[in-house]
Order: structure tokens, then C-alpha cells, then sequence
């Protein structure tokens, strides 16, 4: 489960358009990562929950690092000025992870934040993000 809560409904998708300025953002911001390649976002969007995940790695050291980040979706209102400060939030995390080869910093554990007055929540990890969301597609199969 790659949420903070459990959820029966099946997720919402991210809006496409977010995902491509954020490739871009990232891109323009880190040129040393190579975004085609190394580069994923993963999100999910719940009536009373909102998850982006950011998925880097890289070939030639084979350390991925994986940034999740969630919200409470208590407003479609609110949803771009969330996803905005998602993006913030990332953004701050990538310049302190880019700044140093010795980081090490993983956390894979839910940790809770505020920004902007609103509480966000957050974990770093290693996990293979991609594989994760196979198996729970087999395991809804199963059921």
C-alpha cells in the first residue's frame, strides 16, 4: 500500500498536464538526472486523499530513491494549490539530495510537515515503486 489510509474506491489519475510541467520543471532544475530514463511520477487521487510519488535512479550506481508525498483531499478546490505545493516540497527535498554525493537521509516511515498553513506528510525509501503497483494489480486480480 503506498497510501497513508485505506481506501475501497479505486484512485483518480494525476492531471497529465501537472505531470509534464513537472517533468519539465525537473529537467530544466536537474540536468544531470536523466529524466526519459530515471525519472517517474506515480499519484493517486482519493476523495479524502492525495499521493504523488517521485521515482529516481540511476544506472550507473543503481541507487533509486523514491519521495512520496500525501495530503488530506478535503477540496477539489484546493487540489492545484496542493499539487503546487507538492511540488514544492519536492523541489526543496531534490536540491538537498542533488547537493551531495554522501546523502542519506531515508525515512520509510510517514512523517507529517506544514506548509503554507496545510499539514502534508512524507517518506523517503528505496522501494521499487513500479514493481509495488504490479503486484497490487495482480493481488486485485486475485480478489
Amino acid at each position: 500500500m503506498l497510501t497513508r489510509k485505506n481506501h475501497s474506491e479505486s484512485p483518480g489519475k494525476l492531471p497529465e498536464k501537472w505531470t509534464l510541467e513537472v517533468k519539465d520543471i525537473f529537467k530544466k532544475t536537474y540536468p544531470s538526472l536523466n529524466l526519459d530514463k530515471d525519472f517517474e511520477i506515480y499519484g493517486e487521487i482519493y476523495s479524502d486523499e492525495l499521493l504523488v510519488i517521485i521515482s529516481t535512479s540511476s544506472a550507473d550506481n543503481c541507487i533509486s530513491c523514491h519521495l512520496s508525498c500525501d495530503t488530506d483531499n478535503d477540496s477539489s478546490e484546493l487540489l492545484q494549490k496542493k499539487l503546487g505545493h507538492i511540488l514544492d516540497l519536492m523541489g526543496y527535498f531534490f536540491d538537498n539530495y542533488n547537493s551531495t554525493t554522501e546523502w542519506d537521509e531515508w525515512e520509510p516511515n510517514w512523517q507529517d510537515l506544514q506548509h503554507e498553513g496545510m499539514e502534508y506528510f512524507y517518506k523517503i525509501s528505496r522501494e521499487n515503486i513500479a514493481l509495488t503497483l504490479a503486484a497490487n494489480k495482480i493481488l486485485e486480480g486475485m480478489q
